[in-house]
């Protein structure tokens, strides 16, 4: 290993240079606050002619004419003593300079100020991964497009080419779903534009460069102004007129310790080094520890693989909508309850923050060997797909490469589970998909009907314990583990005359709390609500939050006409939400006129606002309109204005309402929930 002190000019501006970030390390992830530290830093050393400032340390290796082919360098080895270095530590400070003197450069030109660093070797070239490299490509074409209207200054096509692309950036940078390298660039031209006093003053500006959304034909800078006015700051935002110079300070006093190793394997140095810090999740170590097996045993093809397999399953969980702007926690959540589902929290302990390990001992033990590079090819995507797949029950499942007819009532049992339990059930979910549609010849396998059945019975579980009022602690201790055990019960069980789904089926039903005996569901679900504080009304809707509530609703719609009729749990610009029927803040002067034209007595009815006879479901404008409307008028809005369903039907021809009326209704709907999901 060889040590070497350089100023960022000679890291930065080595001619015939490219830096290459290796796949098997993260994205780029800085946050602004990061960047923050090293704008105060530069502030600091420029103002007060510090002579150097060292900035951290970036650990290389050189690569060979056949490694750079490998990797698909732009330069590669047709040009002659072209230095290609493959950066085993240091990827987010090196990036984060790069971002920073493209950011210098572009308001330079922009702004018409000196610029010295042109030329082809002005900045040493940095190629991302994959995921990375639009965004960095954006950035680079809008330095093209601002030297172009430098040199052409009159030509409005390529102004507009240029508003447009500033848009483009700076759009892509702010909102929580930013990208990472945009927010950082964006930062900084930001700063840059507001002036010296910002950048020595920017603590409160961190987070609020992307506070106000950008409107669709305002400018950059117009959005910028809207930003300084909310902001109310207490300077005057003034361009900054010295860009070159700092540049040159930054060039010039930042020191950075480069070491370079040789025939040592990067992957091994990477993983070491970044062992013990927090800011590599498990998911990253994971990737790390696949690639390097892939690169050890796959006879020069990890890349193809890892391209074709690992990467497009990757790419499936953060693209997916649940997990908008959380990629890390999204990869995260795969690996820990892929795990639950495979029966690996039997055999070795481990949390949500702890999966790495785990996961390497379920690659080393359950697969092993030559069979890991099958089960990239083969498995790998599955599991993401059954992952993805048990949230929602939407699109298409697919096992090994095959549709797997799934039936709209599973489907809709499986958004409900979500509603009921969230993640703890996600690992039995996955179980049952995998044994779906499974070779005929394996008896293991679940048909359409068995899936659905199991779905259901899980359901059944999940919901008792909501109306039972338990907490779901008890809920995630269960799936912990069971999880493990009904997985190992349905593929071992060969002996047995029942099928594994009728062995998991009586395993789910037999867990939660009991309608009779144990629990007594009904009794809590009616019956102790009535003995309440009628200044703190209980009931359904206080146990459950809303969108459990509305998920229990469409149970009921669904028993009482067809799994294919409205489900209200589909997302969709008018979708539904719960209505009290009498309204849950207590009625207007309309409702007190009606109760005592009716004798109902006010107090006994607002004891019993929350159960389950007192809610039905409704599109979010009725709702808002119909808000403490009398009986009457949501009687004229069903009927008349709102989707056809059968919950509607159980009121709707109703005149008068009251607390008896509730609870006979409640104790309607409970009987028909105890004809879905029987307990004994």
């Amino acid at each position: 290993m060889k040590q070497d002190t350089h100023s960022l000019d000679e890291l930065l501006q080595a001619p015939k240079t490219c830096y290459l970030i290796p796949r098997y390390q993260r994205q780029y992830s800085w946050n602004i606050d990061v960047a923050h530290g090293l704008l105060k830093d530069l502030i600091e050393i420029y103002n007060h002619s510090v002579d150097k400032h060292w900035v951290g340390i970036v650990l290389w290796q050189r690569l060979k004419d056949k490694e750079i082919d490998q990797l698909a360098c732009p330069v590669g080895k047709t040009q002659n003593a072209h230095h290609c270095r493959n950066v085993i530590d240091g990827q987010q400070r090196i990036t984060t300079f790069y971002l920073f003197f493209e950011a210098l450069a572009q308001m330079a030109i922009k702004n018409g100020q000196d610029w010295p660093y042109e030329g082809e070797y002005a900045l040493t070239e940095i190629h991302l991964q994959e995921a990375n490299v639009p965004d960095l490509e954006k950035i680079k074409n809008l330095g093209v497009l601002y030297r172009e209207l430098r040199d052409d200054p009159e030509n409005d096509r390529k102004k507009r080419e240029v508003h447009n692309a500033e848009r483009e950036v700076w759009a892509a940078g702010v909102g929580k779903s930013a990208s990472s390298i945009h927010k950082i660039f964006n930062y900084f031209t930001w700063l840059l534009w507001l002036g010296e006093e910002a950048l020595e003053r920017s603590e409160p500006l961190v987070e609020s460069y992307f506070s106000l959304k950008l409107n669709k034909t305002e400018s950059r800078e117009d959005h910028w102004l809207r930003i300084t006015n909310k902001l109310k700051l207490d300077f005057t935002p003034q361009r900054l007129t010295e860009i070159s110079d700092l540049a040159s300070c930054c060039f010039e006093n930042f020191q950075i310790t480069t070491l370079r190793v040789e025939d040592e394997d990067p992957i091994v140095i990477f993983e070491a080094l970044n062992g013990q810090r927090v800011e590599l999740s498990s998911f990253d170590h994971i990737r790390n520890f696949s690639y390097a097996f892939l690169k050890a045993t796959s006879g020069g093809r990890a890349d193809e693989i890892w391209e074709n397999f690992w990467l497009k399953a990757e790419k499936s969980i953060v693209s997916a909508k649940e997990f908008t702007g959380d990629e890390a926690s999204a990869r995260n959540s795969f690996l820990y309850e892929f795990l639950i589902s495979k029966n690996m929290y039997q055999k070795v302990k481990f949390s949500q923050s702890k999966t790495a390990k785990a996961f390497k001992k379920y690659l080393d033990d359950e697969v092993g060997g030559q069979r890991l590079v099958d089960w990239f090819r083969r498995d790998l995507q599955d599991a993401v797909d059954r992952f993805l797949f048990a949230f929602d029950g939407q699109g298409e499942f697919r096992q090994s490469g095959q549709i797997v007819e799934i039936s709209v009532a599973s489907r809709r049992a499986i958004r409900r589970i979500r509603a009921a339990a969230s993640g703890p059930a996600h690992p039995l979910v996955m179980q049952i998909l995998e044994r779906a549609g499974l070779t005929k010849e394996n008896p293991q396998s679940f048909t359409t009907e068995e899936v659905e059945k199991v779905l259901i019975a899980l359901e059944g579980w999940m919901f008792r314990v909501h109306l039972n009022s338990e907490s779901h602690t008890n809920l995630r201790a269960w799936v912990m583990k069971e999880a493990g055990s009904l997985y190992s019960s349905c593929i071992n069980d060969d002996s047995s005359e029942q099928r594994g789904a009728e062995l998991m089926y009586e395993e789910i039903r037999a867990q939660g709390p009991r309608w009779e005996g144990q629990g007594k569901i009904e009794e809590n679900a009616v019956n102790s609500w009535r003995n309440v504080n009628p200044k703190k009304p209980e009931g359904l809707y206080t146990s459950m939050k809303p969108r459990p509530v509305l998920a229990l609703l469409d149970v009921l719609e669904e028993i009482l006409s067809n799994p294919s009729s409205t489900c209200f749990l589909e997302k969709r610009e008018d979708g539904y939400e719960v209505d009290h029927i009498f309204p849950q803040k207590g009625g207007n002067k309309d409702w007190k006129i009606d109760l005592k034209r009716w004798k109902v007595n006010e107090i006994a009815l607002q004891q019993s606002v929350h159960y389950l006879g007192n809610l039905s479901p409704i599109r979010a404008s009725s709702n808002n309109a119909l808000k403490d409307k009398r009986l009457s008028k949501k009687v004229e809005v069903v009927s008349e204005k709102e989707v056809a369903l059968k919950l509607h039907d159980s009121w709707k021809d109703e005149t008068v309402w009251g607390q008896k009326k509730i609870e006979t209704r409640t104790q309607v709907l409970i009987d028909l929930l105890k004809t879905r999901w029987p307990t004994e």
